[in-house]
């Protein structure tokens, strides 16, 4: 009887199905076999991993075993020498003491004794068997060995034996005059050192940084920069100054340039300004505030470089030398700080629009000279009042002047009759014509 893989309950030989839970006991055979392939390769694999584990233990194991049977035998190999050895040292004969002598014994490098006996290479000169070769005995020779030296061993001052080694060079370190010496015998080795010079300052000598000598004349001196106008003289190397400043050396300042050092360039008192006389011309250089234009026969006047606070103006008669023959056009347009200018009598021509728009401008006295007014010449004047008109033969344009609907307040023309029409004067320009002459100024 088996039992049902799936319930436990019993079941018939070679059954197929189960009765109790009614499953199919042919698929879980089926299954069953195909799983036993797999525990197969599952083992093989445990067995490649398992197989070189056990090999590896038991390589460690012998070679370990290997390793204390050597110690083992060294270890009885050694003492079994030292037996050996003790038994040969307690069998050496008596005659031996004889050689023990407090002067036989070896010196040491400080001069001491060791206490051992002295076997050295004159030793095998040395006939210690009491005789020599006529049946006479010889005592043997009690060495008395002089101290070694750097280049010879110890040496027997009576039968010249040797002992042990030369001693070796103690060499003391080289300096800056001597090569390195040995300080045991006195040997030189090699040469002196170089010395290492240190600048100290520019008026001393350089010192050695190894032995503290001095090199003769190598103070190098003060090496000086030129001095300049706030410092003194100064020393390229220590830094040290000489001496004190030179001070600075202005130029006189000018109307438009401040004073300047002529050595360094600093800028010392500011610019002095221009002072200007009654004509708009400095008194201390050729500025001038009018902007003018040079003619053949004379100099125009073009407008203003600088207006003046005061709006008072003054035209010069002359000007480089040449006289002031006319006022250009446009030469004031539109100019909001003049309230007055005064024309000279070397003027002969106005030209258009030369005080177009000057409201400032409130009355004006044409020379004498004059022969003609431009265009425009004072339209927009609309503060200008009188005008007084010197000459009496001049052509004054017939829009020289604005109407009354262009002004603030009456215009009064004073003139002679043939100088101005007092029809045109009223026609245009709705002015009060005055019949005038100069000479009731």
């Amino acid at each position: 009887m088996n039992r049902c893989p799936y319930c436990g309950q019993q079941i018939q030989d070679h059954a197929e199905f189960c009765l109790c839970c009614m499953r199919s006991l042919k698929e879980k055979k089926d299954i069953t076999q195909k799983l036993r392939p797999w525990r197969q390769s599952r083992l093989i694999r445990m067995l490649f991993v398992l197989i070189p584990i056990v090999l590896l233990l038991l390589a460690i194991y012998f070679y370990g075993q290997h390793n204390n049977e050597k110690k083992l035998q060294h270890r009885n190999t050694y003492d079994s020498t030292k037996k050996t050895e003790t038994k040969m040292d307690e069998e050496k004969p008596n005659e031996s003491l004889e050689h023990t002598q407090p002067d036989d014994t070896v010196p040491t490098m400080d001069g001491e004794n060791t206490g051992e006996p002295v076997v050295g290479e004159g030793d095998s000169d040395v006939d210690l068997s009491g005789g020599d070769e006529s049946g006479e005995t010889n005592a043997p020779c009690i060495h008395s060995f002089l101290a070694a030296t750097c280049t010879k061993p110890a040496i027997c001052e009576l039968c010249g034996a040797t002992s042990g080694k030369a001693l070796s060079h103690t060499y003391a370190e080289a300096t800056c005059s001597q090569p390195r010496t040995c300080i045991n015998c006195g040997e030189k080795d090699g040469s002196a050192r170089d010395h290492i010079w240190q600048y100290t300052s520019c008026t001393t000598d350089n010192i050695c940084t190894l032995c503290n000598a001095s090199l003769p004349n190598s103070a190098i001196g003060h090496r000086y920069t030129p001095a300049t106008c706030t410092v003194a003289r100064t020393c390229t190397t220590c830094g040290m100054t000489d001496g004190a400043p030179l001070g600075h050396s202005y130029s006189e300042a000018t109307c438009t340039s401040p004073a300047k050092c002529t050595k360094c360039g600093h800028i010392g008192d500011a610019a002095k300004g221009h002072s200007l006389d009654e004509y708009g011309s400095c008194v201390n250089c050729n500025y001038m505030i009018w902007d003018i234009k040079t003619l053949s026969n004379g100099v125009e006047i073009r407008g203003l470089n600088k207006s003046l606070a005061s709006g008072e103006y003054r035209v010069p008669a002359t000007i480089n030398g040449l006289p002031v023959i006319g006022i250009g056009d446009s030469a004031f347009k539109y100019d909001r700080t003049m309230k007055s200018i005064l024309l000279p009598d070397t003027v002969t021509y106005i030209g258009d629009h030369a005080f177009h728009g000057v409201t400032g401008l409130t009355s004006i006295v044409i020379p004498g000279n004059v022969t003609s007014v431009g265009v425009n010449a004072f339209w927009e004047c609309t503060n200008l009042s009188e005008v007084y008109v010197v000459p009496d033969e001049i052509s004054i344009h017939t829009y020289a002047f604005s109407d009354s609907s262009q002004r603030n307040c009456t215009l009064t023309i004073y003139a002679s009759e043939a100088a101005v029409r007092r029809s045109t004067a009223s026609v245009y320009w709705d002015a009060v014509c005055v019949d005038w002459k100069a000479t009731a100024i």
